[in-house]
């Protein structure tokens, strides 16, 4: 492992406290998987880890027709999920958002991210943006 990196286990919507705040947060293909209704909880919880001005990435992939396995279901909240099968033949219901540039922005602009920056390729997006001044 890298000096200056370390590695917890914990609740990512109760994270504990660490004795400082943390400088950086990556997130990669997580936020795909967090309900409509908690990632302001998400990203508040994940801020309140870092100091003020760190950076924080988020990472995931794009729905993209024909590669991404298809939405079954939509709850009544937006969420929408994706049925899975794995190799003993079993199939699962897993929350599968995608979202979109315009709400990844206005999660930023409610005062839980500045100087937020959307990058996209052919399956994946990123987000980044940083830790506000308190």
């Amino acid at each position: 492992m890298a000096p200056n990196t370390e590695f917890h286990l914990g609740d990512a919507y109760a994270l504990p406290r660490f004795g400082r705040p943390f400088s950086a947060a990556f997130a990669g293909f997580w936020f795909s998987h967090v309900p409509l209704e908690r990632q302001r909880e998400f990203l508040l919880g994940l801020n309140s880890a870092l100091a003020p001005r760190a950076r924080v990435v988020l990472l995931d992939n794009l729905f993209v027709a024909g590669s991404s396995s298809a939405i079954t279901e939509r709850d009544a909240n937006g969420n929408t999920y994706q049925g899975r099968s794995l190799s003993d033949g079993s199939m699962h219901r897993v929350l599968k958002n995608f979202p979109s540039e315009a709400r990844l922005h206005a999660l930023a602009d409610a005062g839980l991210g500045e100087s937020p920056l959307y990058r996209k390729w052919q399956y994946y997006w990123a987000f980044e943006y940083r830790v506000p001044e308190p």
